[in-house]
């Protein structure tokens, strides 16, 4: 039995490898139909490219970071915990 060990661990090497690779032709794929998209219709990337100059110029989405998080003070407890 411990002959067969080596090859399970070589089998769920292959599984993993597997999912990886399909998951990257997976990505390609999407990459592949964005960029047919933006061949097709230049104005669907102006409307990107207006998009993220706009949020550029707004700076960071606000909802992200939620003032309630940074309102607590530190205490010595809590700062020797971190310590």
């Amino acid at each position: 039995m411990s002959f067969l060990f080596p090859f399970q661990n070589t089998e769920q090497e292959t599984k993993r490898l597997m999912s990886r690779l399909e998951s990257t032709e997976q990505r390609q794929q999407h990459m592949m139909a964005f960029l047919a998209k933006a061949v097709q219709n230049p104005a669907f990337l102006q409307e990107l490219l207006n998009q993220r100059q706009a949020q550029r110029i707004s700076g960071p989405d606000k909802s992200k970071f939620p003032e309630a998080t940074y309102t607590k003070q530190p205490t010595a407890s809590t700062t020797l915990s971190l310590l």
